[in-house]
């Protein structure tokens, strides 16, 4: 990693508009050809000799570092409005996964913390840009009053390469002492103005009497240019104690020198403003991207007496951030240019003292980058460091972090340093070099670093530059975009397996239907309703699974919430340890919910036996019910932040007295398959489905929790704008049957043999298929013979959604029962409904009534006919 004082060097012109994420603002307006002809130039008029730097000066360095006092940088706040569409979920099984989420959610955080950082080194580049240029013209001013210039083509000689070298100026004037515009430079495009007297012009007028009155620089707002058209203009008084030996006046035109400046890889990807008040200074008129104008805070630009406020915007052609690592672009030929600048701001201050406060701006810079920039000595020590080092590994103030030994306190691996050490002797720079630090107090840091060193006469590496950018953060997201790779993959394999063992569930739950039908001894038939009994059991582990895996909403209703907790706590009640009290303080007039009743009752079922489970001994389990304020988390993805305070909400708590959880369990307690009960004890499942059902209801579930106090589940949901209906009572109805012809679809073996036997033995003529190709073959054959369709899920070729579509096509009307081993997704509202769903694996009672149900209404039509 770090590095030390060596002589710095400016970027070339061509650099300036270098513009990545994470460049440090640093000056790139010029190179060091030309700051070494300025430094020879005012050597030579003030008949001084040039001041090198030398070895004595790079070891003082450290101590003048020490003991200069600088101001922190202050980062610029930025709105964190975060918004992420709600994901539909009524009669619509959301093809997003969770990961899909993350990446979105991740990408836009990452895209606006690129365009506010662009903004500041746009900022950080503009004033900077317009900095150096006033540098300049204060450079001529300083060698005016060591040798004046005498004549106009003298002037125009030295003049001209400075605006050759830096493009955006218009033109730069001498004024005489009355304030009448004598010499331009360029002569030909600025004849207008020669002649002119600058305290009756229209709009310049007061800022250049106000340099003319204080003996200060002075720049101007836009003005009306006498060459035409708008631009900015500064002043530079020319005094020799007391006496008025004139004004330098350097003129810029707003829009060139921006684009200059800034370059294409700012101003071809973004959305660019400049505003001063009301009034728009700049724009590179392109349109950013719909809804972000309000989430951007502008930067403020400060050049000389002026404030300016920057807007970047991102556009369809911003570079994109989504799984992007965030990446360090780092500008070594600017710090070598910055370096260079106080080399020259340190020579010129032996021979005039005014260009000691040129120094302290670029050491402002410095300060105010936003990552760490250092100077170390070759044996591992600081020499200078900005605030941002300091704040980065955790310092109590520069001279603590002065006297540290780099390699034994900042790495996490020491060998990571030599390594660094050997390249840099080897190519005497590193860029983008990944390093492990750790700070002060033991706390690791990720973080790139670019290096360059500085040689002396003999080769020998005398200091170390280096910018180094923290990367912890980013680190961090990457392991945790990992993490949710895995558990997608997990969602993935468990809704398959699920799928396939729901089908061997099913051909079992049919077959021991049919047994038990051939039974006539009620001691046998035991055997075969335990067999079932297994069978729901089992499914109820699979549902689990299915919950976890691609969670659905499939029969939306109003649902009083209170209503629920009674009914759930009849089902839990035996199951409930006598020792255990149980308390329900539930609102009266609660606001219902609009939800999958089963799936809501799933989550009270879930929290109820994780709060069983936390009280071996006995203890207390309240259940509350209650109005809710909107919740205060509005950052989380289940929410439209301006659904927030728009909606009622009610929430449901269910708390016990047991063991509680540290803070490690509290932050895997949602984590799928990750359990603190024993082997056999639990699948680790229930809370990760109780919260994917709350978000997909448009909630939030929070925990609080510590050890020996108990822990209390907080679930917020959305209240419904409806009432409860009434429940219907279930059906006392017989298993019925019927003579009718059904299509029968399904791609596994055992499960159609199994249904098949069902309908047969009701007295249905069944016609099978073992897929939705021979499904729609068969029906195409003789669609009138078919009086209704079982239509299996998930099959090779067309899915039983596709096959249902076609046959509505076919046969608009004709009655289907959808069977799925799975969750229930492409269930739209613009797609053919199928009559009813079956979730496998069901009894033959389930199927017999529920095709008795479907095809009444056409035995019902052939009755009256």
């Amino acid at each position: 990693m770090m590095s030390s004082r060596g002589d710095y060097r400016c970027s070339p012109p061509g650099d300036e508009h270098t513009v990545g994420p994470f460049v440090p603002p640093i000056l790139t307006d010029c190179n060091a050809e030309t700051i070494m002809r300025l430094r020879r130039q005012i050597a030579s008029r003030s008949r001084l000799p040039p001041v090198s730097c030398g070895a004595q000066e790079r070891h003082s360095l450290r101590g003048t570092a020490a003991r200069d006092t600088m101001r922190p940088m202050k980062l610029p706040n930025a709105a964190a409005k975060l918004w992420i569409p709600l994901a539909v979920f009524v009669f619509l099984a959301s093809g997003f996964s969770g990961v899909w989420w993350m990446n979105r959610r991740h990408g836009e955080q990452l895209l606006e913390t690129q365009c506010r950082i662009i903004a500041t080194q746009s900022a950080s580049r503009l004033e900077e840009g317009v900095r150096v240029r006033m540098a300049l013209v204060q450079q001529l001013r300083a060698e005016w009053l060591l040798q004046p210039y005498t004549s106009e083509q003298s002037f125009q000689h030295r003049v001209q390469p400075i605006l050759d070298q830096f493009p955006g100026y218009l033109a730069i004037n001498w004024v005489d002492p009355n304030g009448i515009i004598r010499w331009a430079v360029p002569p030909g495009p600025n004849r207008a103005a020669l002649g002119k007297d600058l305290h009756f012009h229209p709009t310049a007028r007061e800022t250049f009497i106000r340099a003319e009155r204080t003996g200060t620089d002075q720049m101007t707002p836009p003005i009306t240019l006498y060459q035409g058209g708008t631009g900015i203009a500064a002043y530079f008084p020319i005094r020799e104690g007391h006496k008025n030996l004139g004004y330098l006046n350097a003129v810029f035109r707003i829009t060139p020198m921006v684009r200059r400046i800034l370059g294409p890889s700012v101003l071809n990807n973004y959305a660019v403003r400049i505003m001063a008040g009301g009034q728009t200074l700049f724009t590179n008129e392109r349109t950013p991207l719909s809804g972000w104008q309000d989430r951007v805070s502008p930067v403020p630009i400060r050049v000389a007496n002026l404030r300016r406020k920057l807007f970047v915007f991102p556009t369809g052609t911003a570079p994109p951030t989504r799984r992007q690592a965030i990446n360090l672009l780092l500008l070594l030929a600017g710090m070598l240019f910055a370096g260079a600048i106080s080399v020259l701001t340190g020579q010129a201050l032996s021979a005039h003292q005014r260009l000691r406060e040129s120094e302290a701006r670029y050491r402002d810079l410095f300060e105010r980058s936003m990552d760490a920039i250092y100077i170390t000595s070759p044996d591992g020590r600081f020499l200078d460091c900005n605030q941002a080092a300091v704040q980065l590994f955790h310092a109590r103030d520069r001279e603590q972090l002065l006297d540290v030994d780099i390699g034994a306190s900042l790495y996490q691996e020491p060998a990571d340093r030599r390594h660094l050490m050997e390249r840099l002797r080897r190519d005497g720079a590193a860029q983008d070099y990944p390093l492990r630090l750790k700070t002060l107090d033991g706390s690791p840091i990720f973080a790139r670093v670019s290096e360059t060193v500085s040689r002396g006469a003999g080769g020998e590496i005398t200091a170390i530059q280096g910018i180094l950018h923290d990367e912890t953060e980013a680190h961090r997201m990457q392991e945790e975009l990992i993490r949710v790779q895995r558990l997608e993959s997990m969602s993935e394999l468990a809704g398959g397996i699920a799928h396939d063992f729901n089908n061997v569930l099913a051909a079992i739950m049919t077959n021991a239907s049919m047994l038990e039908l051939g039974l006539d001894d009620p001691a046998k038939r035991v055997y075969t309703q335990r067999i079932q009994a297994s069978v729901k059991s089992a499914a109820r582990l699979t549902g689990q699974l299915l919950e976890f895996s691609r969670g659905s909403l499939s029969a939306i209703e109003i649902v009083d919430i209170n209503q629920l907790v009674d009914e759930t706590l009849l089902i839990l009640e035996r199951s409930i340890d006598p020792n255990i009290t149980v308390k329900r303080e539930l609102a009266e007039h609660l606001p219902a919910v609009e939800g999958d009743p089963g799936r809501l009752q799933q989550i009270l079922l879930n929290l109820l036996v994780n709060a069983r489970d936390a009280l071996p001994g006995g203890g207390i389990i309240t259940i509350s019910t209650s109005p809710s304020d909107p919740p205060s988390d509005r950052t989380d993805p289940a929410i439209v932040p301006g659904e927030l305070d728009s909606r009622r909400w009610i929430e449901l708590s269910v708390s016990d007295t047991g063991v509680g959880m540290d803070d490690h369990t509290l932050k895997r307690i949602f984590e799928p398959f990750f359990t603190t009960k024993g082997r056999g004890k639990g699948t680790g499942l229930g809370l990760a489905v109780a919260y994917g059902i709350v978000r997909d209801h448009g909630g939030l579930i929070r925990v609080t929790s510590s050890p020996g106090t108990g822990t209390t589940f907080h679930v917020f949901l959305p209240a419904a704008a409806g009432k409860v209906a009434p429940r219907t009572p279930p059906s006392t109805e017989e298993t019925v049957g019927g003579t009718e012809t059904i299509l029968l679809v399904d791609d596994d073996d055992e499960v159609r043999a199994g249904l098949a036997a069902v309908l047969r033995s009701a007295g249905y003529s069944v016609r099978e298929a073992r897929d939705g190709l021979e499904a729609l073959d068969v029906f195409h054959r003789d669609p009138r013979a078919i009086d209704a369709v079982v239509l299996d899920m998930t099959m090779p070729g067309p899915n039983g959604i596709e096959v249902l579509q076609k046959l509505r096509s076919m046969a608009p009307g004709i009655p289907v029962i959808l069977s799925t081993g799975h969750s229930t997704p492409g269930l739209s509202r613009d797609l053919e409904r199928p009559d009813a769903v079956l979730h496998k694996p069901y009894e033959r009672e389930v199927l017999l009534n529920t095709l008795h149900d479907i095809l009444k209404p056409r035995r019902d039509r052939s009755s009256v006919e």
